[in-house]
């Protein structure tokens, strides 16, 4: 079985708005086999993903490859294709069929999400032929232009007469992300025995809300956050692990507090940062993976 490693991202300017796809094929030695960017006209972020995913299976299927690893940024795109996550919106449903179908055609499909900044690369050449309304790259197979009716922003069903968005509904559909931010206080009594305050900030995104309209319940993440602070015994932090092996400083503070954090987050909810604030020196530190 010979597996490709498929790199995808999708870029929108207003999302709905101008937008663009692009993928990079590798081989499982790492090596480079195709890479492509395409110019798609008005679409969400999510259609441009899902097109970039279609168009890099093409690639693979044509590159002899039997099996497939997908690497993609899009939270919505992992969780749907792996199951996790019901399509619900109409502009998506095709598209998520299209995907399904050339999936099927794999001995062995699998998608995983990485972090914005393991597909900067590739975001920088879609927003290239974005930029540029054009395609560029070196692909086996090009984007097929007749897919273009399958990703038009529109406000009717496939039923003739029957009515998906309502005016006043429309703008649930318009694709994007949220971010939430939590705040709480770490103590802790510095070597010298003097007490040290510090606030400790952990922002998070999701594509998706929950069935209340939440990225989290907002006492669920303070709580999380808390249940990590409570962990670290500010009186004899020297003593625990890792600072008995590191200095506590805010820098190594942030870095723990999210590499905690994260685990317990639910799969839809992205941990996007942790900063570490000092009101007494003005400072304010962050730590990004």
């Amino acid at each position: 079985m010979s597996t490709g490693v498929l790199y995808i991202d999708g870029a929108s300017h207003g999302n709905p708005g101008p937008s663009a796809c692009a993928f990079a094929l590798l081989a499982e030695s790492g090596g480079e086999v195709s890479h492509g960017a395409w110019y798609l006209g008005d679409a969400t972020n999510n259609i441009a993903a899902y097109m970039a995913l279609i168009w890099g299976m093409q690639n693979a299927l044509a590159s002899g490859f039997t099996a497939v690893d997908v690497r993609c940024d899009s939270q919505l795109v992992a969780l749907q294709m792996g199951g996790a996550l019901k399509v619900k919106t109409a502009d998506l449903v095709p598209l998520y069929r299209k995907a399904s179908d050339l999936a099927g055609r794999f001995e062995s499909f699998s998608i995983t999400r990485i972090r914005r900044a393991e597909n900067h690369a590739l975001n920088e050449l879609a927003c290239e032929a974005l930029d540029e309304r054009s395609h560029s790259g070196s692909y086996a197979v090009p984007l097929d232009a007749g897919q273009d009716t399958l990703f038009q922003v529109r406000d009717e069903a496939e039923s003739p007469g029957e009515s998906v968005f309502s005016p006043d509904a429309s703008f649930l559909y318009k694709g994007g992300y949220y971010e939430l931010t939590i705040k709480s206080r770490f103590e802790q009594i510095t070597p010298t025995g003097d007490p040290v305050t510090w606030s400790v900030e952990a922002r998070v995104s999701s594509e998706e809300l929950d069935a209340q309209g939440r990225v989290i319940s907002l006492g669920t993440m303070q709580q999380m956050l808390a249940d990590v602070i409570d962990g670290l015994d500010g009186a004899d932090l020297s003593r625990q692990e890792p600072f008995d092996a590191l200095p506590a400083t805010m820098e190594h503070l942030a870095r723990v507090v999210f590499w905690r954090l994260d685990p317990a987050l639910p799969p839809r909810v992205q941990l996007d940062e942790v900063g570490i604030w000092s009101s007494a020196i003005g400072a304010k530190i962050v730590y990004r993976p």
